[in-house]
């Protein structure tokens, strides 16, 4: 018996999902592009948090310069 034959033999079934070794490299490239969507929508998220956040920053100073009109309108009221 040749020295490579009973090796080859031994790891022909052990692949990492039970299946063919085209079914391991595409249960493999499926989790990849499952692992890519979801930190894509993780950084999308971040970056829509960010903009709500730059939008209410803005909103705020600009309550703020109504405020500001509004006393001084009362003082001259008073």
């Amino acid at each position: 018996m040749p020295y490579g034959y009973g090796v080859s033999m031994q790891s022909a079934g052990n692949h990492l999902f039970g299946g063919g070794i085209i079914v391991d490299y595409i249960l493999l490239i499926l989790m990849i592009v499952i692992i890519l969507m979801l930190a894509y929508q993780m950084f999308k998220k971040s970056n829509a948090d960010n903009e709500r956040l730059v939008k209410m920053e803005k909103d705020v100073e600009e309550i703020k310069e109504t405020v500001k009109e509004l006393k001084k309108k009362w003082e001259e009221i008073e």
